[in-house]
């Protein structure tokens, strides 16, 4: 599955495109596969189903470099042992130890796919200005806070939403 991922985004197939044909083979999503090996103990999984993949597992599995035959230690760290949160380190820290392990995918092809990340352009993100009730504002229904939102076309016209309720 590994193999077939980095080779669809070799052909240049966009991310929901990879999830869409695996979705359509019906490739096991890989916590239901880890279940069925034993890996993992059974939990409720997406509702979507065994076969929904996420653009944001095939990017993570994209951007590993384990699959190249390597280890790469301290990715994280943790301020002192009594916080249980972790943090992440720079790359610049990170110790990477090349051909440990048998490749998955050969290291020529995972640094073509990881050109193709290079070449893709990202949205800069809306600056949308922060009122001053955000923060504040809850929910009659739920309790959950209200969102601020504007409208595209009339950034005049803007109000507070409920994640929940939609409404």
């Amino acid at each position: 599955v590994v193999k077939r991922i980095f080779a669809l985004k070799l052909q240049g197939n966009s991310l929901p495109r990879i999830a869409e044909v695996l979705r359509q083979d019906k490739v096991f999503i890989p916590t239901v596969y880890m279940m069925m090996k034993g890996l993992r103990k059974p939990q409720n999984h997406s509702e979507r189903g065994n076969y929904f993949w996420n653009t944001s597992t095939i990017s993570t599995m994209l951007k590993n470099q384990k699959y190249c035959g390597d280890v790469v230690n301290f990715q994280t760290y943790s301020r002192s042992y009594k916080l249980k949160d972790r943090l992440k380190n720079p790359k610049e820290e990170w110790s990477v130890h090349e051909n440990v392990h048998q490749p998955i995918v050969d290291r020529d092809t995972f640094e073509q796919v990881q050109q193709t990340f290079a070449k893709t352009k990202m949205r800069s993100p809306k600056e949308i200005p922060k009122h001053m009730l955000a923060g504040y504002l809850v929910c009659a229904d739920c309790g959950k806070n209200l969102h601020y939102k504007l409208t595209s076309p009339n950034n005049a016209n803007h109000y507070f939403s409920c994640g929940n309720n939609r409404t």
